[in-house]
Formats: C-alpha cells, sequence, structure tokens
C-alpha cells in the first residue's frame, strides 16, 4: 500500500463527504454515485446491499441526521483503495428528540 495522490485523496475525500450528506438527505436511490458496485460496509458488497441492510437499518427510523467527517486515512494499493475517517453523527428522533 502507497499514500495517494493528492488528486486520489481529495476525490476520495470527496467522494466520502458526498456520502455523508447523501445519508443525511436520505437521497438512497443517488447512494450509487458515490458507493462503487462492489465496495463493502459492515460485511456488506456493493452498494444495494449497503444501502438496505446498512444504511436503512441505521438511519431509517431517525429523524434528522447530520454527519461531520475528518481525521481522513487514506491507502492505495494499485486500482484499489482503503479509507476510514473519524465520524461526528448527530442524530434525533423522529419526534425531534436528540438520541443520546
Amino acid at each position: 500500500m502507497t499514500d495517494p495522490t493528492f488528486e486520489d485523496w481529495l476525490a476520495i475525500v470527496g467522494g466520502l463527504n458526498r456520502m455523508a450528506a447523501l445519508m443525511d438527505a436520505r437521497e438512497w436511490d443517488r447512494i450509487g454515485d458515490v458507493v462503487l458496485p462492489d465496495a463493502r460496509c459492515y460485511g456488506q458488497l456493493g452498494h444495494e446491499a449497503i444501502v438496505a441492510n446498512v444504511l436503512r437499518r441505521a438511519l431509517g427510523g431517525c429523524g434528522p441526521t447530520q454527519h461531520l467527517l475528518g481525521n481522513y486515512d487514506i491507502h492505495v494499493d494499485g486500482d484499489v483503495a482503503t479509507s476510514r475517517s473519524l465520524i461526528r453523527a448527530y442524530h434525533l428522533e423522529a419526534g425531534g428528540e436528540a438520541l443520546e
């Protein structure tokens, strides 16, 4: 694995930020614009499985959410990139109360 070029880093961070914005807007049908068909997340493979089994399960019953990302850790190995970031997530109940 190598450190990404600046262009790679910028594209990956941009994708992660767009993903957070799409989750907060509940734009499930646009997740495929950001997540590749062979992406992996919490044991799920592909954007359809990620939306159905991760995102909708976690956020489907929430009211408004806000996901703030930072401390990006990105590595590139050929044409495969892995990334991790810290997330500050704020979720409200459907009725408007903050979730602890």
